[in-house]
């Protein structure tokens, strides 16, 4: 409905709010899709958008969603020896990385580390290599890995299976 095919300014406030409503950024009357970069902190939320065209037309809907913030970097669930590869399990969807020199250990860039296998994100395989540790560090979709720059996610050795 509307003039223009749905082309409106439009603007938004929190449900409860009782201040003035703020204009979507970038919104004109050239487009019937606006978006803007609002901060928010976990939980429920509600706002109202209201559009107006150029017609005089005027539409007011109230929106509910669920902000949950991710800040923690992947853990690692599980480590094991698969099919004569070390298997890595992570508790959410990541790319894992490494290392291996005994003098860097974990102070290493996440970009810099050799690349882990992954065929879903969460189950990662590498080279059961029982001559170096593998200092890996694991980061999520949200870019959280381990907090220090010198820290790793796990530190592993495969072990010669004939000791096992």
């Amino acid at each position: 409905g509307g003039t223009q095919d749905g082309k409106a300014m439009c603007f938004y406030r929190e449900v409860g709010s009782t201040g003035l409503y703020t204009q979507f950024d970038n919104s004109d009357y050239s487009s019937n899709i606006h978006s803007t970069i609002v901060p928010l902190k976990n939980g429920e939320h509600s706002y109202s958008i209201k559009c107006n065209d150029r017609g005089g037309n005027s539409d007011t809907q109230v929106i509910n969603f669920n902000v949950s913030i991710d800040n923690k970097e992947p853990l690692i669930a599980r480590a094991y020896y698969e099919d004569n590869q070390l298997k890595i399990m992570t508790n959410e969807k990541a790319e894992c990385r490494y290392f291996t020199s005994s003098t860097i250990q974990c102070n290493y860039e996440f970009e810099d580390g050799v690349s882990i296998t992954s065929y879903d994100q969460i189950n990662h395989l590498a080279e059961w290599n029982t001559d170096e540790d593998l200092y890996i560090k694991c980061q999520d979709v949200y870019g959280n890995q381990p907090a220090k720059p010198n820290e790793c996610s796990i530190i592993l050795r495969a072990q010669n299976r004939n000791n096992l």
